[in-house]
């Protein structure tokens, strides 16, 4: 689109014209906006799969002496690649991600800066998750196959991380039943 301002200043055309391009142009970018943080706050692959140079910087805070705890689950059914899903049948076996920061600093933790990293199912089994390089990033992780007689529905589990120096911090998951981890009874039962 293309705005001529040319005649009179304050010419009530030209005026016209700008305002009508202002409110285009505020409307589409608030529908991109609106866009945008629809997809990532559904956690779109692009942005899941490709770590930015100034993550670290990007990074939320929390309070001081805390951990901000970040987590998702994934399908590991593809042998070249993990995407992101949050339904599985009994039998699959589910990949927990989790990435930890300072809550002072916003700084990604690694293992030297913690002393555990724990996915907590609602039946009490806790699952201690390793520290590693997964091709792109560093995170941690810990997989497990949902057991054949493991209850169906609706997983309410957490993720708890706790620091060297004491500091600690938990993720739970929304408690929004399309986005929570859901076991369903396996297709071949």
């Amino acid at each position: 689109m293309r705005i001529s301002l040319r005649g009179k200043e304050g010419s009530g055309r030209a005026k016209s014209n700008l305002n009508s391009a202002m409110r285009i142009g505020l409307a589409s970018l608030g529908m991109f906006g609106a866009g945008a943080v629809l997809l990532s706050s559904c956690g779109s692959s692009s942005s899941a799969s490709t770590p930015t140079a100034n993550s670290q910087a990007s990074a939320p805070k929390a309070q001081d002496a805390q951990l901000f705890v970040d987590a998702d689950t994934v399908s590991t059914a593809k042998a070249t690649s993990c995407y992101l899903q949050n339904r599985f049948q009994v039998g699959d076996k589910i990949l927990f991600r989790v990435k930890v920061f300072n809550g002072a600093t916003g700084a990604a933790m690694t293992k030297s800066d913690l002393q555990s990293v724990v996915v907590g199912l609602p039946n009490g089994q806790n699952m201690p998750a390793t520290y590693g390089n997964h091709k792109t990033d560093n995170f941690w992780t810990v997989a497990w196959t949902v057991p054949s007689n493991y209850q169906t529905g609706t997983i309410n589990y957490t993720v708890t991380a706790t620091g060297d120096n004491g500091a600690s911090g938990k993720y739970v998951p929304f408690n929004v039943a399309a986005s929570q981890l859901t076991i369903a009874p396996s297709s071949a039962a």
